[in-house]
């Protein structure tokens, strides 16, 4: 078995100081590794690596360095721009994502799908569709409540607070659109600007009506933790330039010249290397073309915020994970945690597809016309106004079970008397097992309970548009096979594999469609396209969802290093210390024992918030 040699922590101060050109660094870093150590290296400069860089290097006593495998985005309009960000999600995808798919899912016919991961200076913010809204409260009390205390939404409030500068939306669009807000549950000194684009589609207007209309509730405000029905949502927005806020500019720009942070790019870290204590002394680097493998040391912890896909990897090559497993890949065991790469979860989607006949002006459709899309172009570039300054829009409802079916009861009831071990991923650790019951208790409260959602959809002003499950009890799993850092990591979503799953998913369906015929979005003429108006029956429901319309993510990929008690298959404590080790801690949306019912980025931004400060 490959062994991992003890090494001592060599505290040199830093003589040579890094630049912040990718290519430079990179020189730098070859040169100086083998004698250079930090207090604390990071692993991952996306959204919650720069937050802690951040707040760390505050103290100008201690020394950070961050390793990120993506570059800086050189102001890319695609990633600036909002309305670029929209129309040209695939070529942003190519620039500044993994390439990365899913093992076959058995769930949809053994498709598989995209994973959204980031490479990129700032991670997911600058890549993501720029919504920023939290969950519910219940979602956070759930975590204090699987043996997490710290973590309620009592708590987590305050690093939602410090991470936001709020700004009310534009007056004539408040008024117009009865945009609502609640001013206390927001911070007004955070990096992130969170505000509302000056223009939004006109239909937006009959999405709050039809739900209206189907009784469902308008929130005021589902950032102060009533995350329950129809409203509007914040966008990760400066409100004055109408641009994307994000990590990079926010955490890292303005403190770039902290002489005590460097930040390194195109490199990865490979593994995490450890003392005779168990501590954790360095990491080994590795350049993302292969051409340099080097030592960098720490002299007070190491920090992983490499995301869910690629934290539990830097784990399981270091020895940490479920013993056979890392044995298995010639890697010698440092700790026996069977959590690692486990409770992988997401929120399943379902992609809709209607047509507006009767369609309002302006709409999304136009601007597939190049000369009116390079007018509002210049419109935006030239005063910050028209269709360019929104993303993927503002609006959402998330629906408690009840309102999503009236057979809400008979999905519950079945749910409790379904064996919680029969589908679970195959030999799975007692210690995980238990941690799903544990999980599985609370979900049933959640389906049962008015206070939480069980689907989202989400409304871009288009015909077609997202639906998603937002309490998913399949379990998937995340484990390397490889020990080269490089590869991509085998990603098992699992969808489906539960039954309550797709009873949800075929009641969330109908819901769907009553939202489309209410007479609000009637007056825009919608008309099914797909799954198509003959889809009727449950099977064939089930079908479509299975051969078309199912897809296992909506890019919230969390859960594989859980925060939860070791005994319940956790794989970091309360601290968001890795059991079993010293000066280790994950610090990304890995940690989240139960995937919260939102967009994650504003969860990640307090996560990161909250750790800065231990």
């Amino acid at each position: 078995m490959r062994g991992y040699p003890i090494l001592p922590v060599i505290a040199l101060s830093l003589v040579i100081p890094f630049t912040h050109a990718a290519s430079d660094s990179q020189t730098v870093l070859q040169q100086t590794l083998p004698a250079v150590s930090y207090d604390y290296i990071i692993a991952g400069g996306g959204v919650s690596g720069l937050v802690v860089a951040n707040r760390l290097s505050e103290d100008p006593q201690k020394t950070v360095l961050v390793i990120e495998h993506g570059y800086f985005d050189d102001q890319d309009p695609d990633v600036l721009v909002p309305g670029l960000a929209r129309m040209n999600l695939g070529v942003t995808n190519a620039k500044h994502m993994f390439n990365y798919t899913t093992t076959p899912q058995s769930g949809l016919n053994n498709r598989t799908a995209h994973i959204w991961a980031a490479t990129v200076v700032g991670g997911g913010s600058a890549v993501n569709g720029m919504v920023f809204p939290r969950g519910a409260a219940a979602d956070y009390d759930a975590w204090a409540q699987l043996g997490n205390p710290g973590w309620s939404w009592d708590d987590i409030l305050p690093y939602f607070r410090k991470s936001e500068t709020f700004t009310m939306p534009p007056k004539g669009v408040a008024e117009e659109f009865s945009i609502k807000y609640n001013a206390s549950a927001h911070g007004t000194e955070g990096p992130i600007y969170s505000s509302y684009p000056k223009f939004l589609w006109p239909s937006m207007k009959n999405f709050f009506r039809a739900w209206e209309e189907l009784d469902v509730s308008i929130s005021q405000d589902g950032n102060d933790g009533n995350a329950i029905g129809a409203y509007w949502m914040p966008n990760s927005l400066h409100p004055r330039n109408q641009s994307r806020s994000y990590a990079r500019p926010r955490y890292y720009d303005n403190i770039r010249s902290r002489s005590n942070l460097h930040l390194v790019t195109g490199h990865v870290v490979d593994r995490v290397l450890f003392n005779d204590d168990l501590k954790a002394v360095g990491v080994k680097v590795i350049s993302r073309d292969g051409s340099f493998a080097g030592v960098a040391y720490a002299t007070r912890e190491v920090i992983l915020a490499s995301g869910t896909v690629h934290s539990p990897g830097i784990l399981q090559r270091s020895g940490i994970g479920a013993r056979e497993h890392v044995n298995s890949l010639g890697i010698e065991t440092v700790v026996d945690l069977p959590g690692v790469g486990q409770n992988l979860q997401d929120h399943p989607a379902l992609h809709f597809v209607f047509e507006f006949r009767e369609d309002l002006n302006p709409n999304p459709l136009m601007l597939s016309d190049p000369k009116y899309a390079a007018e509002q172009l210049a419109l935006y570039y030239k005063n910050r106004t028209g269709l360019f300054t929104n993303n993927r829009g503002i609006a959402l409802a998330m629906l408690p079970l009840r309102n999503v079916t009236t057979d809400y009861e008979a999905i519950v009831r079945e749910l409790k008397n379904t064996d919680p071990v029969a589908h679970l991923p195959p030999d799975v650790d007692s210690t995980v097992l238990e941690g799903f019951k544990a999980q599985r208790e609370i979900l049933i409260e959640h389906l049962e309970s008015c206070h939480a959602s069980a689907m989202e959809i989400t409304y871009e002003g288009r015909a077609e548009f997202d639906a998603a499950l937002q309490k998913p009890l399949s379990r998937g799993t995340l484990l390397i096979d490889s020990t080269d850092p490089l590869s991509a990591p085998l990603i098992d979503y699992r969808v489906y594999s539960h039954p309550t799953d797709m009873r949800v998913a075929i009641a969330v369906v109908r819901a769907a469609r009553s939202f489309m015929l209410s007479a609000a979005m009637q007056k825009l003429g919608a008309t099914e396209i797909s799954p198509g108006p003959a889809v009727l029956s449950d099977e064939d429901i089930e079908a479509a969802i299975q051969s078309r319309i199912g897809e296992p993510t909506f890019g919230h990929i969390s859960g594989t290093c859980a925060m939860q008690p070791r005994r319940l298959g956790g794989v970091v404590d309360e601290r968001l210390a890795v059991y079993g080790v010293k000066g280790l801690r994950v610090v990304d949306a890995s940690i989240m024992p139960l995937v919260s019912t939102t967009h994650l980025q504003a969860t990640v931004y307090a996560i990161a918030e909250k750790v800065g400060l231990f």
